[in-house]
């Protein structure tokens, strides 16, 4: 994984203050078991990709306690700067493409641009509900489910452009990018369903 740009790292660390305001009472009722305890929990319910999930957050374990809401933040963000990091180097790979795939890479990097602003705004939504600006809590998550569902969707279209084009590095490397991408944004799918049925405002 790519680490996080400066932005996103200064994003992160806003909500997680105001996380730690904001910590529901009902939370402890989720487990007792320890903060990395938990996230190898959550971990092992998203299925695929558990070691990573839990390489990736278990940093984050005192911070998360057993709260999922910034259990949905940081996986949103993580996501966000996967994405936006993909489109760059699928952009910078175009470039060398010399006019082959010219149709495959164009396409694949609008709808990363499209992830990414979906990205974006799910962590927009997030921090709104955070702050007690996000309306009916069940709305706005589903409104931030629907977005990070439309981000995996766009993924897929990106691999889908590349399955006719012929093998090679430059294929293999847009399909190893977009793919790894995937697997944050599947994991950020989870916690936002995870937090939507077991959070509160």
């Amino acid at each position: 994984m790519k680490p996080l740009s400066p932005q996103l790292l200064l994003l992160l660390l806003l909500l997680l203050s105001t996380f730690r305001l904001l910590i529901p009472s009902s939370a402890a009722t989720f487990t007792t078991t320890a903060p990395a305890n938990f996230i190898r929990s959550v971990c092992n319910n998203t299925d695929a990709y558990a070691d990573l999930c839990y390489s990736s957050f278990s940093p984050y374990a005192n911070v998360i306690k057993q709260n999922p809401a910034p259990l949905a933040h940081i996986a949103v963000a993580m996501s966000h700067s996967m994405v936006y990091c993909v489109a760059t180097d699928v952009t910078r790979l175009s470039r060398k493409s010399k006019g082959q795939s010219g149709g495959a890479f164009a396409d694949c990097i609008s709808t990363l641009g499209d992830a990414t602003d979906q990205t974006s705004d799910s962590l927009g939504q997030l921090q709104q509900i955070a702050a007690g600006k996000g309306g009916d809590f069940n709305s706005a998550m589903d409104s931030v489910l629907t977005e990070m569902s439309a981000v995996l969707t766009n993924e897929d279209t990106c691999l889908d452009e590349f399955e006719e084009e012929p093998e090679g590095p430059l294929k293999k490397e847009v399909v190893d990018l977009v793919t790894e991408a995937k697997k944050f944004t599947s994991i950020a799918l989870a916690f936002v369903n995870y937090y939507a049925k077991n959070g509160s405002p």
